[in-house]
């Protein structure tokens, strides 16, 4: 559905495990055009610029935040997504960006509060 869609877009982890369930899924109609839709919403992703960084084991708690709040706060302000992938224990972030320019005001933010982040641009 169009909720399940949007609910999604705002974690990749969610998106990716949504476009493989509506793969799996019996197609009707619905089941089509959610996953056409999902398929849209993969490809932006795949057409933004993206940086990948690690967040020094000592700083992850801050880096977080409670519940995830410290990371939804730079999602919205700088309009990227922040998605952690791999092994959870090696602290290894994905930042997604529309422009160049959206990733390092979010890069630029970060390293100010302090955080000594790894960057490997992509």
């Amino acid at each position: 559905t169009q909720g399940m869609i949007e609910w999604a877009s705002g974690d990749v982890t969610s998106l990716f495990l949504l476009r493989e369930g509506q793969t799996t899924a019996a197609p009707d109609a619905s089941a089509l055009q959610a996953a056409e839709a999902s398929e849209a919403n993969l490809g932006k992703m795949r057409e933004g610029i993206t940086a990948e960084f690690a967040v020094e084991k000592d700083q992850m708690g801050r880096f977080i935040g409670r519940g995830g709040c410290n990371i939804r706060a730079v999602e919205e302000r700088f309009q990227v997504v922040v998605h952690q992938y791999g092994d959870k224990s090696l602290q290894v972030f994905l930042l997604y960006a529309k422009d160049a320019e959206a990733l390092r005001s979010a890069v630029t933010h970060l390293r100010g509060m302090g955080f000594n982040l790894k960057e490997e641009a992509q």
